[in-house]
């Protein structure tokens, strides 16, 4: 299969160029490096624009190469989000990475951003790659399974979330563990059971429904690797606690499902897909429900970070 990186030639698409190089060499994918812009109404204007993009974007395929990864070339014409989706449709790949850059401290940042307007228009998967990076990527030495923390919740995004999970583990063995974060009084509400104070560090009857509810989602998981799942109750932001527990796993990527065109899936509390990508620190893979999942050979029995 393929992997489409989006870049414009940028210290953060350089960032998330070599992510996507280090999974597409893990999933012996072939990664197609596309440059997309709205071309000026100056002619002349634009052949020079054009030129440049052309020799800019040799350079950086060139780089990639050396990463001992195949690498595809293209230049894209119209609106970036709409443009990289429709080469992902016409490709059929496994996912689109693009970069962004920012912290935490600058929240809202990514409101608006192309990265932010790829995940609501893409029909593939989006892995969201912050400038500067922790998680998958070349700068990782030791050589191990990939680790993926998959927030989950009963919704249909999360479904497919899990779905595509599950067809990756048909071919790659990796690791998985699967997280759902509850604010404690709203569940006991929705359970009709008693609300109190004392329920902050959570309620042993909601983890229990919670845990007959959401193990159903994740209890056929196909393929290798190791998979897990944790309920645990959080009194601040879900979005916060998911990366959170994405770091304390010392995971390479944290999955979210969304709804695509109409927004973002709510995660709970209040949050959402946006406050994840503004939260996180390692890269965020964004599967719509509307995702086709990804079939593949590949070769090896793991996908491995080096």
């Amino acid at each position: 299969m393929k992997i489409i990186c989006a870049t414009d030639f940028s210290a953060s698409a350089e960032t998330a160029s070599r992510v996507a190089a280090s999974l597409a060499r893990g999933f012996g994918d072939t990664l197609v490096l596309a440059n997309a812009v709205e071309p000026p109404s100056d002619q002349a204007l634009d052949d020079e624009i054009e030129k440049h993009r052309r020799d800019t974007l040799a350079a950086a395929a060139v780089r990639l190469r050396s990463l001992d990864v195949p690498v595809e070339e293209r230049l894209l014409r119209g609106y970036p989000p709409q443009a990289l989706n429709e080469l992902g449709r016409e490709l059929d790949v496994r996912m689109i990475v693009v970069g962004t850059h920012g912290g935490r401290a600058l929240a809202g940042v990514l409101l608006g951003s192309m990265a932010e307007q790829t995940v609501i228009v893409s029909e593939r998967p989006v892995l969201v790659v912050r400038q500067p990076s922790a998680g998958v990527g070349p700068a990782s030495s030791d050589k191990r399974p990939l680790r993926i923390v998959v927030g989950i919740e009963a919704s249909a995004a999360s479904r497919a979330a899990v779905a595509w999970v599950g067809e990756l583990r048909k071919s790659v063995s990796f690791d998985v563990h699967f997280v759902h974060f509850y604010w404690p009084p709203e569940q006991a509400r929705r359970l009709g059971l008693p609300v109190s104070t004392e329920m902050i560090d959570g309620d042993p009857a909601a983890t229990a429904v919670l845990k007959r509810e959401l193990s159903p989602l994740i209890e056929d998981l196909p393929g290798r690797g190791e998979s897990s799942l944790t309920i645990a109750p959080c009194e601040d932001s879900v979005a916060v606690a998911l990366c959170g527990a994405a770091s304390a796993r010392d995971a390479d990527m944290l999955l979210v499902g969304t709804h695509q065109r109409s927004g973002f899936e709510p995660v709970r509390l209040g949050s959402s897909v946006q406050s994840v990508l503004e939260a996180a620190t390692v890269p965020v893979l964004c599967v719509p429900v509307s995702s086709a999942c990804g079939h593949g050979d590949f070769k090896g029995p793991t996908v491995t970070i080096s």
